[in-house]
């Protein structure tokens, strides 16, 4: 197993379990892409980008995720992060909603009024 995958199976057992099909979501990753680090040998090469995204969900450092520098944060600041990312992930799911339904009438050309 590679240092990332070790550091991914600590943090996700800290955020209580988190499924990878969780912190996919919630890293706005693939779903496959969690698992293809952890079940790898050598260490994956992650996008600042992505890094920086996997980061935040547990809130930890980047430093701390790619080499292990640092530690990882304490059990609460990690659950703490991983609600943020939930919350976040449903508020920008409730607003892809909203626009979709505000621009639903126009879409198809009606102005919802029922004449």
């Amino acid at each position: 197993m590679n240092g990332l995958a070790s550091r991914l199976m600590i943090l996700r057992g800290l955020a209580g379990g988190m499924s990878l099909r969780d912190f996919a979501e919630l890293a706005e990753v693939s779903p496959s892409y969690p698992g293809h680090i952890e079940r790898s040998q050598k260490d994956v090469d992650v996008s600042s980008q992505i890094a920086m995204r996997m980061a935040r969900v547990f809130g930890c450092s980047i430093p701390y995720l790619l080499t292990g520098e640092g530690g990882p944060p304490p059990e609460s600041e990690v659950r703490e992060a991983v609600e943020r990312a939930r919350q976040d992930i449903e508020a920008r799911k409730a607003a892809k909603l909203a626009a979709a339904a505000a621009d639903g009438p126009k879409a198809t050309g009606t102005d919802g009024g029922g004449e």
